[in-house]
């Protein structure tokens, strides 16, 4: 049996992933405090989510009710709510002990095949294809932050150097 799904549908659920993740790197934030230059990287990516949060809901905002209405095979589009829940978890914030266990769960959170999904997304619901190419440059600048990552932070030895000290669930 086929599961298809609305347009709208489908950049609601890119939407709430884009805000999760910023959670996520709030989470991180929070438990670098101890360390202010980490915490502020951090915060730097979860403004990042919240401004991809609000480029999808603006082209969604844009699309006509017609457009948003229409159906699309989730088998393209599937993105799974463990696949979401298990990085903006706050089991798996808890167990980040160093800065390379951040590093590491932000690297697959990026890597992972929900970037690529919000990105499909993107280049197939953007009317301009030049906005859809200034769109998907602030995606890359973001994730090329984590690639800058080791030049600002040290190695992965000096990376499991770094402990996570500061309190999760302060405000």
């Amino acid at each position: 049996m086929e599961n298809f799904d609305t347009i709208a549908e489908l950049f609601r659920r890119a939407i709430s992933i884009e805000k999760k993740a910023g959670v996520f790197y709030q989470g991180l934030s929070k438990k670098f405090s101890n360390h202010p230059a980490v915490s502020d990287f951090w915060k730097t990516m979860m403004h990042d989510e919240a401004e991809h949060a609000g480029i999808l809901q603006n082209i969604l905002d844009s699309l006509s009710e017609e457009r948003r209405e229409e159906t699309v095979d989730v088998s393209v589009m599937n993105i799974s709510k463990e696949e979401v829940d298990y990085f903006s978890s706050v089991y798996s914030l808890l167990r980040i002990e160093t800065l390379d266990d951040a590093y590491e769960l932000a690297f697959r959170l990026e890597s992972s095949e929900i970037n690529s999904k919000v990105q499909s997304l993107i280049s197939n619901y953007v009317p301009s294809e030049k906005r859809a190419s200034l769109i998907l440059s602030v995606l890359k600048d973001h994730i090329s932050r984590l690639d800058d990552f080791s030049k600002l932070f040290g190695n992965e030895e000096r990376r499991k150097s770094v402990m996570a000290e500061g309190d999760l669930f302060s405000s």
